[in-house]
């Protein structure tokens, strides 16, 4: 005998336990989606601020060619002064290998973050199908 979706013959069914299932595995879908978005969103904070670690490290490298520049300048022995003068070119070509690293950085931050609102979008998905076969009646 076939049972409508209404009336005493529904809580027989064994639709309504298989629903009550289905219903769970969302819920934890939903949950477990929601848990991975917030460790991405923390993945992707650590790299912004590994970036700006990184561009803080380029200008303090900057400062250093600079003032290692003036000494060159103030030097009056050639052999004291090309040393400082060669130090000032690795470390301004240091500062746009990290300036590089930082724009990578923050190139992974926004894709982790975009990670992160998928997994969001899955769970409002997973936590609506939840919501409508929670609906039914017990």
């Amino acid at each position: 005998m076939l049972h409508s979706l209404a009336g005493s013959g529904f809580r027989r069914s064994v639709v309504v336990p298989s629903l009550r299932r289905v219903t769970h595995l969302l819920s934890r879908l939903t949950e477990a989606a929601l848990r991975t978005a917030e460790l991405i969103r923390r993945e992707a904070e650590i790299a912004r601020q590994q970036a700006a670690l990184t561009r803080r490290r380029a200008e303090a490298s900057r400062a250093v060619a600079e003032s290692e520049l003036e000494e060159a300048r103030l030097h009056r022995d050639p052999n004291h002064a090309a040393p400082r003068a060669q130090r000032v070119k690795l470390l301004e070509g240091a500062a746009r290998v990290m300036d590089s690293e930082a724009a990578v950085l923050d190139g992974a931050a926004d894709r982790l973050l975009s990670e992160a609102r998928t997994a969001e979008k899955r769970a409002r998905t997973n936590g609506g199908f939840a919501s409508l076969a929670g609906a039914l009646p017990p």
